[in-house]
């Protein structure tokens, strides 16, 4: 029989113990290494590709209101089936393993698989379009004027690139990354050997710009990508802690800071500002939506690493710029 039980679980509608001390010494009632590393690794859920990404043409060929239409409905169709914010994961925070590593490490446990990348600030954006390198320049720009600098991800090989935008961008500091190749939403589950050509033809820009970073386009994350792009990359942003988003299937790492893995440091997007848009807020209620949020990943020491997409529909207008500066002055005052 275990100890004194801390730490309780459910399963087949039976409470299960997880964690309880015994004379002092901390016991887990399963392989916390195996566990851990099951859940970081998303190894609880399956992404598969979604059916846009089968289209004989680009997806983007569909104007971006109808693709803005469909995100809705989708997300609207999940909420309707009772998938958030009650039931798992929950969403925007999901504190379940934050909550049980805490118990573990607080009674004498240990967890060498964490990293040191903790309670940081992780400003990053995806350029989708050709028109997000405009609004890019102004949203940095708005970031200078609070003392920040940003992460700026662009697709390799789907518009023209702005060189003159990134240069600029580098100038002042900014890192610039890499949002896959063509943004088909294919490059997750591809073969190893054609995930490898698409990278290589990124790779003048890869050593242009001195990337270190990258996030997968639509969050479609799988084993095989991350085997990949170790050899391309030493950062990755495509996981979130808490994923309803991604249209390959709901998941999350359900972690907040960054972890080693494979080659990689994976640090889990923590806020996907835009996402509230999809769900009937409106820009100028974006800050209090993620506040909540905000004040939980300081009091846990938890990566703020906020995502936004300088396009048309989404961060590329007055709106959200005016929203996003709000979001700015309150990291600078917390």
């Amino acid at each position: 029989m275990p100890g004194d039980i801390i730490a309780w679980g459910e399963g087949d509608g039976e409470k299960v113990p997880l964690l309880s001390v015994d004379d002092g010494k901390i016991e887990t009632q399963f392989d916390w290494e195996q566990w851990k590393q099951f859940i970081l690794l998303e190894s609880y859920t399956r992404q598969t590709a979604p059916f846009y990404a089968r289209l004989p043409f680009h997806y983007h060929y569909v104007p971006e209101r109808v693709r803005s239409l469909a995100l809705k409905f989708l997300l609207a169709l999940n909420k309707n089936k009772g998938t958030q914010p009650t039931d798992f994961p929950g969403h925007p925070i999901e504190q379940g393993f934050e909550l049980l590593h805490y118990l573990y490490c607080n009674n004498g446990g240990t967890a060498s698989w964490e990293s040191s990348v903790s309670g940081q600030i992780f400003l990053t954006h995806d350029i989708d379009t050709r028109g997000g390198f405009e609004w890019a320049l102004k949203t940095a720009a708005r970031e200078k004027k609070y003392g920040f600098r940003s992460l700026w991800n662009v697709v390799g090989n789907l518009y023209k690139i702005d060189y003159d935008a990134l240069d600029e961008l580098r100038k002042d500091g900014f890192e610039i990354g890499l949002h896959g190749y063509n943004h088909d939403n294919k490059d997750a589950f591809l073969s190893e050997d054609a995930l490898r050509k698409r990278f290589d033809r990124c790779k003048p820009l890869i050593e242009r710009y001195g990337m270190k970073s990258y996030r997968s386009p639509s969050w479609l994350r799988t084993p095989m990508l991350f085997d990949v792009l170790k050899d391309y990359i030493s950062t990755d942003f495509s996981r979130l802690d808490s994923d309803i988003l991604c249209p390959g299937g709901q998941g999350g790492c359900l972690w907040t800071k960054g972890f080693e893995y494979g080659g990689l440091l994976q640090i889990p997007s923590t806020v996907p500002y835009e996402y509230p848009l999809f769900v009937g807020y409106k820009p100028d209620q974006l800050l209090n939506f993620w506040t909540p949020k905000l004040k939980w990943l300081r009091k846990i020491n938890g990566n703020i690493v906020v995502n936004t997409h300088p396009d048309t529909g989404y961060s590329g207008n007055q709106a959200m710029l005016d929203s996003y500066e709000q979001l700015l002055i309150y990291l600078n005052d917390n």
